[in-house]
């Protein structure tokens, strides 16, 4: 079985700056989404609409955050989603399905 080096001191923190950052990132993406669902829905209410058209759900804000990162991650135009690099949306995909598989093995 293969295992992993043990890290320098130096890769060491470097990787546990990364981590933090990393932390920060997704804290603050959360609260992005949170935002945006309550502007949103506070909008709608506003403007007598929430009633009957009330707010996507906070995931619909997930999945519109989601599919931005994609098109910056493949060079596409986030408005139009046109002129993405198709090689780098396949290695993304690749990588999501490997992920779905390893869940699946786990009975996840």
């Amino acid at each position: 079985m293969d295992t992993c080096p043990v890290p320098t001191p130096e890769e060491a923190r470097y990787a546990a700056i990364l981590s933090r950052a990393e932390d920060v990132m997704h804290d603050e993406i959360a609260k992005a989404i949170a935002r945006a669902f309550e502007t949103a829905a506070s909008e709608l209410g506003a403007i007598g609409l929430a009633q009957d058209m009330p707010a996507p759900p906070e995931d619909y804000f997930v999945a519109v955050a989601h599919q931005g990162l994609f098109c910056d991650l493949c060079g596409a135009e986030r408005a139009t989603l046109e002129g993405g690099d198709v090689s780098v949306a396949t290695a993304i995909i690749n990588n999501y399905q490997g992920l779905k598989d390893s869940w699946a093995q786990a009975g996840q």
